[in-house]
């Protein structure tokens, strides 16, 4: 990409990106019906930039169905909001950090093209899904016009997430991040931390991906009833347990 904005969290990244491929009233996101855009960030495009959000069905490994796609966005029709945006996320959080498969990225890309929409990353966990997969992560992302990062989460910088995308996106971007009131004078020093973290992410990754396979296999060889786990659906660092809440406490 040719620029990149530091933003204090993922939900702001992903919150000014929608700002910005959706400049004007009227506009609408197409989004998978267990994204984190769409469960977990306050339903911030339509408070904040009176966008309306369209779901689709996630399937279990995070992918969506294209035909799905091609019938959510809007025809040109003075009823219906203006489709602006698609959005993915990679790897995927409520589906278990599954990494999205580069064959349907490509195809979702090509799709997108097609439609004349554009699409946004959510990839707060993207470098997990470049190391799983042991390709670039320029890779995963070839076909979007922007991609947020973030830098605490599987990185482990104490704060903060990247906005990447063209220069002209980037300087609007600047704006919408000074009125959601993420101007930092005090930037430099987590940035720098973030920096660090960029620079040794598949030693520290891959570590992460192997323990979480560790635990995932300790518990599926434990044989017990109360608790199980899909060891091949651990993809990444996220790990997913099947449990009989009553017989647990906290």
């Amino acid at each position: 990409m040719e620029a990149a904005l530091f933003v204090p969290t993922g939900t702001m990244a992903n919150l000014i990106a929608v700002l910005n491929h959706c400049w004007g009233r009227g506009g609408e996101i197409i989004v998978g019906d267990k994204s984190h855009i769409f469960l977990y960030e306050q339903g911030g495009v339509a408070q904040l930039g009176g966008v309306h959000t369209r779901t689709i069905p996630n399937s279990s490994d995070g992918t969506f169905s294209l035909n799905d796609v091609r019938s959510a966005v809007r025809q040109d029709d003075v009823h219906h909001p203006v489709t602006c945006l698609v959005c993915i996320e990679n790897t995927h959080n409520m589906k278990g950090g599954k990494v999205l498969p580069i064959n349907w990225l490509d195809e979702l890309g090509s799709t997108c093209r097609e439609l004349k929409v554009p699409l946004h990353m959510d990839g707060a966990r993207l470098l997990n899904a470049a190391v799983a997969q042991n390709i670039p992560p320029k890779r995963l992302t070839q076909h979007c016009s922007s991609v947020s990062l973030c830098l605490s989460k599987g990185l482990g910088a104490p704060v903060g997430s990247l906005l990447v995308g063209t220069n002209d996106f980037i300087q609007r971007a600047i704006r919408l991040r000074k009125v959601l009131g993420g101007g930092m004078r005090q930037a430099g020093i987590l940035a720098a931390a973030g920096t660090l973290a960029l620079s040794r992410y598949q030693i520290t990754l891959s570590a992460d991906h192997d323990n979480a396979k560790a635990i995932a296999k300790a518990v599926q060889w434990s044989g017990s009833s109360k608790v199980s786990v899909d060891y091949d659906g651990v993809h990444s660092n996220i790990i997913m347990l099947d449990c009989i809440t009553p017989a647990f406490t906290p």
